[in-house]
């Protein structure tokens, strides 16, 4: 089999699974927040000091006769992909963040993505070097983004944070994405010599 032809095979598989895994990075679970009914006496604790004389069982009869519910076995369990979590935090009205979420961790990934593409079967244009070279710079800003959301999140009283498989198809995509990204240098470089 030609070099070229194994290269544009192995290229094309690369390429697939990278976009397959960028799908699943942006709609799989990337984070999950549970809150059980016991937690939420250390909540009420850190927003109310003044109750810190009442015992924990007094704490959570208050908190049960407040909410008019039994909390006993009460346990929410919250999974928000990076789409969910952006359009979760819109309809709250927290649209900077949102728009930080959507911009670094949907819209520059899909760019770098369509470039790498761009780049893989059409070789490597002198303009689309700068675009890329731009994009390149701010490709970390979101996993910054997804880091300090989460670092702010765990640190909210009675809530556990534990990251999704989305997260983990995430990471995967950000690694394979690195190694298509030099393999399609590679290639593109090669193509230049032949010709040249």
């Amino acid at each position: 089999m030609n070099t070229s032809l194994q290269e544009k095979l192995v290229l094309s598989a690369l390429l697939t699974a990278t976009t397959a895994l960028l799908y699943f990075a942006l709609t799989l679970p990337i984070i999950s927040f549970e809150i059980n009914g016991n937690s939420i006496v250390d909540v009420i604790r850190g927003v109310a000091p003044s109750m810190n004389d009442l015992t924990n069982e007094d704490i959570f009869l208050l908190a049960e006769a407040f909410l008019e519910t039994d909390l006993s076995g009460y346990r929410s369990l919250e999974a928000y992909s990076v789409i969910g979590g952006a359009n979760r935090l819109w309809g709250l009205e927290n649209y900077f963040p949102a728009i930080l979420i959507v911009l670094f961790s949907v819209v520059f990934p899909i760019v770098k993505l369509a470039i790498t593409w761009l780049v893989a079967f059409r070789g490597q244009p002198q303009n689309l070097n700068k675009i890329m070279t731009a994009v390149h710079r701010v490709s970390m800003l979101d996993v910054f983004v997804v880091s300090v959301i989460v670092f702010v999140i765990s640190r909210s009283a009675g809530y556990e944070v534990s990251f999704g498989i989305g997260f983990y198809v995430f990471v995967t995509y950000f690694f394979i994405h690195l190694i298509t990204s030099a393999f399609v240098a590679r290639v593109t470089s090669h193509a230049a010599l032949a010709k040249g």
